[in-house]
């Protein structure tokens, strides 16, 4: 099972922070990477990076243009993304970092991780009311074993294992009011597309080969997460989805399997 990696080698020593190493451009130089929210500073349009563990990484912005050219997408409309860049802790700008948790880094690469997510709060059989096609295989534990973490103020992380092979996959939370109580969210996660012919790949065994954005998946539930923050300090975040851990046949056989989270809003 793939753990979330996240951010910096120097910060690790500096602060205690848990961290995995990634991609490197630059032997000589540290580097880092892992799942972010995209976020900028209330006067300013350039890009920020917050880390799950509250640490922000503040691009340069000519590395910011390079990977959006190299990529072809812009941060601006990304809420999340996968990210890899490398660092100098010997320069100044970095001289506070562990006091600070701020860390000027160069970005060598990014992929968006919300691309092929959505989610609908509706009822059922009404005409968003999404309809799974394919089932999955899990939701994997991707921090301190935990299936999914809350990434910012309300984007939904988790790591989704299914099989692959040629199609487009997209992936719907849809969450039915009547089922939520005053200290649980339940949603349903919908799997669509045209099932594969092949089962021989997964989403987990091609996350090194061909990128983490077949793996990881943010959904933006702030809109039915916001009103528990009145209510009550915690909330359980509760996932149901369709699992077939042998092929991707979705029928009326098909078990459904419960992943949940407990999530303190204050």
């Amino acid at each position: 099972m793939k753990q979330l990696k996240f951010v910096v080698l120097a910060l690790t020593v500096l602060m205690g922070i848990s961290f995995t190493s990634c991609i490197s451009s630059d032997e000589s130089k540290p580097t880092g990477g892992g799942v972010v929210q995209v976020t900028s500073s209330y006067w300013s349009t350039s890009v920020t990076f917050l880390a799950d563990d509250g640490i922000t990484l503040v691009p340069t912005a000519t590395s910011v243009d390079a990977v959006e050219s190299q990529v072809g997408f812009t941060f601006s409309d990304t809420k999340v993304a996968y990210i890899t860049f490398e660092y100098d802790p010997d320069s100044a700008d970095n001289a506070d970092s562990a006091t600070s948790k701020k860390l000027v880094v160069t970005l060598t690469g990014a992929v968006p991780v919300d691309a092929y997510t959505k989610v609908e709060s509706t009822y059922p059989g009404a005409s968003n009311d999404s309809i799974s096609t394919s089932p999955i295989i899990r939701l994997d534990d991707v921090k301190n074993s935990k299936p999914m973490v809350l990434l910012g103020d309300g984007y939904l992380l988790t790591g989704i294992n299914y099989f692959l092979s040629s199609y487009t996959h997209r992936f719907t939370l849809v969450n039915y009011a009547e089922e939520n109580s005053d200290s649980e969210i339940v949603f349903h996660l919908r799997h669509t597309g045209t099932p594969e012919e092949s089962n021989s790949y997964t989403s987990e065994d091609l996350f090194y080969y061909y990128g983490p954005h077949y793996y990881y998946f943010a959904f933006d539930i702030r809109d039915i997460l916001n009103p528990y923050r009145d209510m009550t300090s915690s909330v359980r975040i509760t996932i149901i989805a369709d699992v077939n851990t042998s092929n991707s046949v979705l029928d009326s056989s098909t078990p459904e399997q419960s992943y949940s989270i407990d999530y303190a809003l204050n």
